[in-house]
């Protein structure tokens, strides 16, 4: 029988974001897959959302994949109050579903998710509850918030604060690269032997497409359509191809944001074929890349993209730019391509190399599977997560011993 970690898991999920939303972003049965791992070791989970009666329904579906459908807990705002009073509420709510001295692991989905986080940690060791709290992050809120807003902007000196306040009063602190893990540990004096490494998981099917059975020409690119992922650059660089392979590439833009109508525009401008396509559901999206020769990143950051750990498991050759968070995930010439610039002529380049080559992209796609399948698959992931839960309960625990 596995070993009950706490009696129960706190998911706070980030501030803002419901299980409507995540659904809604073809992310919600993806995550969940991870996160139903973590549930199993723990007494019951309490799924701390911003929605509405909307969350119910698929918080319904989500127990049911549980051995246990009652060890689910939704705490939504079912009192309809103004987000700002449903947030500060959190902390009570979560205590007033607890049993008396019941221990306690507060987990962030992401780092935005800290401020309720902290105040539930330290409201649950008021009232004596054993408690732990983990702050997890999928990428470096206040690099982001900087980057694209300004570094004295608003948002990145809140996400700065909030980012700090969690981190430094974390049991443990968990990033998804080495690189991010050690940013943290530099930023906010985290003791390293308080930090892991859990990156983002990817799911590998068995068996591979080969080339020859996927679209011929199919690039696919994915994510939030905003200025940061640089589209544009490949609608560019398809645009250089020669005329005959030109001619039979198409660009899948799956994703929505406002770049879009700009993107249309240019594509129309310059005679590319691009499908834009509405968000997937994450199977739907996955039957994409199946079929994909290419996957397409043009970021000038990232922090560590699901879509390009599921384009290296279904086997689409990743094409990349080499910039923050893309550099650590794809090897040029063993699982992909790193493009040096972001100049249109460099994916090019890589785009026509790939597109006639079929051996080559067979190659690389299989070589970026297994790859995946052993750094990166689902049940590795889910263990060092749970393995870092232990010992966060652990720290927590030295801390609140008399001889600590």
């Amino acid at each position: 029988m596995q070993q009950v970690l706490a009696d129960n898991l706190v998911l706070v999920l980030p501030r803002g974001l419901s299980l409507r939303d995540w659904n809604r972003i073809g992310h919600l049965d993806r995550e969940w897959t991870y996160y139903q791992r973590l549930a199993a070791r723990f007494g019951r989970t309490i799924l701390v959302s911003s929605g509405g009666p909307d969350d119910r329904p698929l918080a319904e579906r989500l127990a049911n994949t549980l051995p246990r459908p009652a060890s689910l807990t939704l705490l939504w705002n079912d009192t309809r109050v103004l987000e700002p009073h449903y947030h500060a509420s959190i902390p009570t709510r979560v205590a007033q579903l607890l049993t008396p001295r019941s221990s306690a692991l507060i987990l962030t989905e992401q780092f935005t998710a800290g401020a309720a986080a902290v105040a539930t940690h330290a409201h649950l060791k008021s009232l004596h509850h054993p408690a732990a709290l983990v702050a997890r992050g999928g990428y470096l809120w206040s690099r982001f918030a900087a980057r694209e807003c300004g570094p004295d902007s608003p948002q990145a000196v809140l996400a700065a604060q909030i980012e700090a306040a969690l981190c430094g009063s974390a049991d443990l602190v968990i990033g998804t690269t080495p690189d991010m893990v050690s940013d943290l540990c530099w930023r906010y004096h985290i003791d390293p032997r308080h930090a892991r490494c859990v990156p983002n998981f990817a799911i590998v099917p068995d068996v591979i497409t080969p080339a020859a059975e996927r679209e011929r020409g199919l690039i696919v690119t994915a994510g939030n359509v905003i200025a940061r992922k640089r589209i544009h650059i490949l609608i560019e660089a398809i645009s250089l191809l020669d005329q005959e392979l030109r001619a039979s590439t198409i660009l899948e833009v799956i994703g929505q944001g406002p770049e879009l109508p700009r993107l249309r525009k240019l594509a129309e401008s310059l005679g590319v074929c691009v499908r834009f396509v509405p968000t997937l559901p994450h199977t739907d999206f996955l039957e994409r890349l199946s079929h994909a020769s290419i996957y397409a990143q043009a970021s000038d950051h990232e922090g560590h993209p699901r879509g390009v750990l599921d384009a290296l498991g279904m086997g689409a050759v990743v094409v990349a730019a080499d910039a923050p968070g893309l550099h650590g995930m794809v090897k040029t010439g063993a699982t992909g391509i790193l493009v040096p610039t972001a100049e249109p002529r460099d994916f090019a380049n890589a785009f026509a190399g790939i597109l006639t080559d079929p051996d080559w992209c067979d190659l690389l796609g299989g070589t970026a599977a297994r790859a995946i399948r052993a750094d990166y698959g689902i049940d590795h992931v889910a263990s060092l997560a749970i393995d870092a839960c232990r010992d966060a309960m652990i720290v927590a625990s030295a801390a609140r011993s008399p001889a600590a």
